[in-house]
């Protein structure tokens, strides 16, 4: 099973010339993109530029880490520089800026593939439970600021340089790249060729009937693991490739997981179930709500993920019953209307794990929501009349005792 890494060994000595440019190229630069520049790559004050080879070399001579990104890009730097493919490419115009009090985080950087185009690259979020947050927040939000600044960004660029535009980003960037090509204004809309969304979460309803977001619905290229959670939140292009990953679950959200061939990504046959269950069901149920609700919603879910202590899903992931008892116990102190939307959601996430800590847990989580609780996504039969849905002390007590179990007998399960 090859990925990106492989790919920069196969290709790594073919020029675009040769080769020109495809969706795994595009992949590599957006992935490049969360590399921090700051002092690197100059800013949009000075057309100035600087090679890839340069960017690595100063990356690494600066120390920098970022490891709370899965996807952390010290791997990709320590292989780009010295290739033909990538080496000489240059970039400029780099913006990065945080805002604490709107909770938003941007950043994009112009490539210079050398075959006469110019890649917008828009940063993403990273695996942390408020990156997603963040990606969640689109749902009710109008406009985030991060929007409103790709768009300008967008703008700037296409003033810029004559060069066709090509724009794309992975998770948030995929988002802000499709949102800056429909909204940098109709006459530089033309100048922009092509938008990649790397597992990109949708918009909601209000950008959707927009004329501007469906005057460039032709030109995105959406690409999403079979297994996405992000990439199939809210509207979202309906045509999309749905492509195989090494991971599982929501760590599918991880580009260097993904499979490639020599020129694309190896395609999969379908969405997995999970994937299409909330694709198609939590989604409707999202839109029948109003914007205060799909708020409420988000909080709730992640406060109730948050309370595990875990920073990432794969903390969560790595705290087993911990980190599920604690989501339990946040969810009993909601109202019933609410846990069953929470648990549900929380359900479907951990139904993609493996091992028995999370057989256990589906099998605690499906009794507590077979209750029944009205006005939440289900596909399972309602529970018996008169019952209330709330998540009781029995319920806790009992997967208290499969954790116990659980932990004096850590096979147990394994081949459920």
């Amino acid at each position: 099973m090859a990925g990106i890494m492989d790919y920069v060994v196969w290709r790594g000595d073919l020029s675009t010339a040769e080769r020109p440019m495809n969706e795994v190229d595009y992949l590599i630069l957006a992935e490049l993109s969360y590399a921090k520049m700051e002092g690197i790559v100059p800013g949009t004050d000075s057309d100035e530029t600087v090679s890839i080879n340069d960017i690595c070399r100063k990356y690494v001579e600066q120390g920098t880490e970022q490891k709370e990104l899965v996807n952390e890009p010290k791997d990709l730097v320590s292989v780009l520089p010295g290739t033909v493919r990538f080496g000489d490419m240059r970039a400029g115009w780099y913006v990065s800026w945080t805002d604490q009090e709107q909770q938003t985080q941007f950043s994009a950087v112009t490539f210079f593939p050398g075959d006469g185009t110019v890649f917008v690259s828009f940063r993403g979020t990273d695996n942390t439970l408020t990156g997603w947050r963040e990606d969640f927040n689109m749902s009710f939000l109008a406009e985030t600021p991060g929007q409103l600044a790709a768009a300008k960004y967008m703008s700037f660029v296409c003033q810029k340089t004559e060069l066709p535009v090509i724009a794309g980003g992975h998770s948030k960037g995929g988002n802000l790249a499709i949102y800056a090509g429909a909204f940098c204004g109709e006459d530089l809309r033309e100048r922009v060729r092509q938008i990649y969304s790397f597992d990109g979460p949708g918009f909601n309803r209000n950008i959707v009937a927009m004329p501007e977001y469906e005057a460039v619905l032709p030109k995105v290229q959406l690409i999403i693991p079979e297994q996405s959670i992000i990439g199939i939140l809210l509207s979202n292009k309906h045509k999309r490739k749905v492509i195989r990953s090494s991971a599982q679950g929501g760590m599918q959200h991880n580009p260097y997981t993904w499979l490639v061939t020599v020129g694309s990504f190896e395609e999969a046959g379908a969405q997995s179930p999970v994937s299409m269950f909330l694709d198609e069901t939590l989604n409707e149920w999202i839109e029948q709500l109003d914007d205060e609700q799909r708020a409420e919603f988000v909080d709730a879910v992640f406060d109730a993920l948050e309370a595990s202590g875990a920073v990432t899903f794969k903390e969560m992931n790595e705290q087993g019953w911990n980190g599920v008892k604690a989501v339990i116990r946040e969810a009993r102190s909601m109202e019933p209307e609410r846990q069953k939307a929470v648990l549900d959601v929380v359900r479907r996430l951990a139904a993609v794990g493996t091992g028995a800590i999370w057989d256990e847990a589906k099998k605690s989580l499906v009794r507590v929501l077979e209750r029944g609780i009205p006005g939440a996504p289900r596909n399972q039969a309602a529970g018996k009349e008169g019952e209330t849905g709330k998540i009781t002390e029995e319920d806790t007590a009992q997967i208290e005792d499969r954790s116990s179990s659980q932990d004096a007998d850590p096979d147990a399960g394994q081949n459920s």
